[in-house]
């Protein structure tokens, strides 16, 4: 798949085909998040949390009833880690709507990073 690169449109000419820069995680970054989501602990959570509110929470608001097959961080866990394990900073969420969550995420993490000053 060929991605057409994003552009970002600003008053100084040498910005408008400057190409939106992304931040990549670290391999540190990768590795502790992989090391946490494979951890025995984890997977305890994930199950209890997917047994107790084994419906989509999102559907649920919309008056659907779709099995859930994530449990996502409301919170993100690079936010506050210590929340990670945390029962009530869990969603049981369907596919779709978990993929919905992080993509609003990663657009306000974006926006956020764009609108510093000084950072291109």
């Amino acid at each position: 798949m060929d991605k057409t690169p994003q552009f970002r449109v600003g008053a100084d000419p040498d910005l408008v085909f400057r190409p939106i820069q992304r931040r990549p995680l670290t391999d540190a970054g990768r590795i502790k998040r992989k090391k946490f989501y494979n951890s025995a602990a984890w997977q305890r959570c994930r199950r209890l949390k997917l047994l107790r509110d084994p419906m989509c929470a999102s559907c649920a608001k919309e008056g659907r009833h779709v099995a859930a097959a994530h449990v996502h961080h409301m919170i993100d866990l690079a936010d506050a880690p210590e929340l990670a394990l945390t029962y009530s900073n869990l969603e049981s969420l369907c596919h779709p709507c978990h993929s919905r969550e992080t993509l609003k995420r990663l657009r306000e993490e974006r926006h956020e990073r764009d609108s510093l000053p000084g950072i291109r």
